[in-house]
Parts: C-alpha cells; sequence; structure tokens
C-alpha cells in the first residue's frame, strides 16, 4: 500500500513539515531534523522502487554545485517492504517547473 506521510510524523530522523509538490515519479516533502530542513522524495512504485534506486545512484556520483546532493535514503513506513525514498538537501527558491516555464531555458 502507497501512503504518504502526514505533517508531524517522523520518518527515520526527520519530523515531516508539509508537502512540497509532486511529480511524475512520486511526493517531495519539506522536513526537519536539528533545526534544519531537508527534502524528502518518496516513490510511487511498490514494493521495489528501481527508478529511486537508479536516480540514487546518478546522483551519488555527481558532484555539481547546481544539483543538490543526497544524503541519505530508506524505505517508510516499513524498512522491508516500504516506499522507497531519498534524503536530499533542500533549496529556498523557485521550483525548476517554474524556472523553465518563465525562462524557457534550451
Amino acid at each position: 500500500m502507497y501512503r504518504l506521510p502526514e505533517a508531524g510524523e517522523r520518518v527515520g530522523q526527520y519530523r515531516v513539515v508539509g508537502p512540497l509538490g509532486q511529480g511524475g515519479q512520486g511526493h517531495v516533502f519539506l522536513a526537519g531534523w536539528e533545526g534544519r530542513s531537508y527534502v524528502l522524495k518518496f516513490f510511487r512504485s511498490l514494493p521495489v522502487s528501481h527508478s529511486g534506486e537508479l536516480e540514487l545512484d546518478i546522483l551519488r556520483h555527481l558532484e555539481h554545485p547546481n544539483v543538490v546532493r543526497v544524503l541519505g535514503h530508506g524505505r517508510w513506513p516499513y524498512p522491508e517492504e516500504g516506499s522507497f525514498y531519498l534524503v536530499m538537501e533542500y533549496v529556498e527558491g523557485r521550483t525548476l517547473s517554474r524556472h523553465a516555464l518563465e525562462h524557457n531555458p534550451s
């Protein structure tokens, strides 16, 4: 069953603040831990999320100032069969889709 966390729930050590958005692969939430903000990206595919694991593998090998870093990953709410999620840096500002709509980059 694909269940999303609600505001106030804990996902690992992170407390969910609320939703940030959604896309074709899943949902993105703002979360906090020890006074800092993070992003939790949940993938829709169950029971196994190959798309999430592929994205994790790609992002682990990228180091660029314009690419957010992956800080961790897990499964929620059940470690063996829960939804796959990534923990990422939180960058304040416009979303990528908003930027693309406003500036039409090539």
